[in-house]
């Protein structure tokens, strides 16, 4: 008896997307969205162009100071973006903010949610954004932002 190949007629089924799931994704991707329309990221090139190091280089220095948690990245389409608030007008690390994003990284906040909380109106500032409370002067609000967030 020869080997036969069997023919399974039945109709392709697309999956589904159910509301509670597509109602989920749109509040991921809506925040997310509106700080990539920020312009308030940087890349590793424009890090590496603007201080004349070598692009290795940086993202040696990137993944450092990530992997130690003073320093949250993002990846969108496969770039990796450094939001701005961490760094100071010459592309180094803010240690004050580092100290922050530290605080919150051990939380077990994701870059994504690092930069939104950053960039979002927060009643433990005044209803100051922590960026505008940055620019403002001094990281003592955003501690005191950090300690009412996680109840500390």
């Amino acid at each position: 008896m020869a080997a036969g190949f069997f023919v399974i007629t039945a109709p392709v089924v697309e999956p589904m997307l159910g509301h509670g799931a597509a109602e989920r994704a749109r509040l991921v991707n809506q925040p997310r969205a509106i700080l990539l329309k920020s312009g308030r990221a940087v890349t590793i090139e424009m890090i590496a162009k603007a201080t004349g190091r070598i692009q290795a280089a940086v993202r040696q220095w990137i993944t450092r100071q990530r992997n130690s948690g003073a320093l949250v990245t993002v990846t969108h389409q496969g770039t990796v973006l450094v939001p701005t608030f961490q760094l100071d007008d010459a592309f180094e690390l803010d240690v004050d903010v580092s100290a922050v994003v530290a605080r919150l990284v051990g939380h077990g906040m994701s870059g994504w949610v690092v930069w939104d909380w950053f960039a979002t109106p927060n009643t433990w500032l005044d209803g100051a954004t922590p960026q505008d409370a940055l620019a403002a002067g001094g990281t003592d609000a955003l501690h005191g932002a950090v300690s009412g967030l996680f109840q500390e």
